[in-house]
């Protein structure tokens, strides 16, 4: 019986030897896997991010290049189609300058993007106000925050927005001035993880 005894107590003794090794092996191993793991999770992070910021780098360049094409194409019409000469140039501004600014708006911008285009009359028959003109989104139409010459990100009405201001002096008649503006929605978005 004794024999018996220190039979089974050395079985158990032997078989708990040989498993506790093989547990504490199969812990570190599924721990080196998940900082494996975690680790190519956060490169492919900081991965996504930089290519994010790239993205939106570049966005922020077209944007500009596009407000300065359309503010000289504006200035054009502002100097060749004698909007200065009309007794109401307020309506004449109107009517010549918003097809001109609703054919500039991408239609990706549809419902999310905003063009402001100013005019300011310097020397003889300058007024207190600019002449301006507005074009997109009636929700930006009253946008509580100046847009700056350089593009950047900004936060109108709690609303996330791409936006920029520039301006063009038309030598012996005035300043013109364009704001551009896209808000930064779920299409702009998407449009930029593409």
């Amino acid at each position: 019986a004794t024999v018996g005894s220190l039979r089974v107590r050395l079985v158990s003794v032997l078989s708990l030897a040989s498993v506790v090794p093989l547990l504490l092996l199969s812990v570190v191993l599924v721990r080196v896997v998940e900082s494996d793991h975690e680790e190519k999770q956060r490169e492919r992070m900081n991965q996504s991010l930089v290519s994010l910021q790239a993205q939106f780098g570049e966005e922020k360049t077209q944007l500009a290049a596009a407000c300065d094409t359309w503010l000289a194409d504006l200035a054009v019409a502002v100097g060749t189609r004698g909007l200065l000469d009309r007794p109401d140039a307020g309506a004449a501004f109107e009517e010549v300058l918003r097809p001109i600014l609703q054919s500039q708006i991408p239609p990706s911008w549809a419902g999310s993007g905003a063009l402001e285009f100013e005019f300011t009359r310097s020397g003889e028959g300058a007024v207190a106000s600019p002449i301006a003109v507005f074009a997109g989104a009636e929700s930006m139409r009253s946008l509580d925050t100046q847009l700056r010459s350089e593009t950047g990100a900004y936060l109108s009405w709690g609303v996330p927005l791409l936006g920029v201001r520039r301006a063009l002096e038309i030598p012996g008649t005035g300043t013109c001035a364009l704001s551009v503006a896209r808000q930064l929605d779920a299409a702009f978005l998407a449009n930029l993880v593409r």
